[in-house]
């Protein structure tokens, strides 16, 4: 699977990212893809605790993934937090098009779950080329 891998010019080589799911499963399979697409670092949270956790242990983050949905809560906060650092970063949701995001942060990508990688990465590395967490 490496050789149909996403982000084949490693755009993503040597980056930090912050992966923020409340299912395990998914937050791995998310860091597997975004490793193999050349991330040099993925860093998993399952929670709003984990995450703050997270941002307070490392120094930045150069891109995030976060689940807008955590345990029933949003992540709109942990978003807004994120494009104050400008860290770009992305949305994953379960609800598809009826995910109902603030008009702050209306410009980042949102992408549905289930995901192919190429949905996962493109989008992460159009918001890392834009910068400042507008995806």
């Amino acid at each position: 699977m490496a050789e149909n891998a996403p982000g084949q010019h490693n755009s993503l080589a040597g980056l930090k990212i912050l992966v923020v799911d409340d299912q395990f499963l998914i937050a791995s399979l998310a860091e597997d893809t975004l490793l193999q697409a050349g991330a040099g670092a993925v860093v998993i949270a399952t929670n709003h605790v984990a995450a703050q956790s997270a941002l307070s242990a490392h120094d930045r983050f150069d891109a995030a993934v976060i689940d807008i949905n955590l345990d029933g809560r949003t992540a709109f906060d942990l978003a807004l937090l994120l494009v104050g650092r400008g860290v770009p970063l992305i949305f994953l949701t379960g609800y598809g098009e009826d995910a109902q995001v603030p008009a702050e942060l209306r410009d980042i990508a949102v992408v549905a779950k289930p995901y192919t990688p190429d949905m996962l990465v493109t989008p992460l590395l159009e918001a890392i080329r834009r910068g400042h967490g507008q995806g």
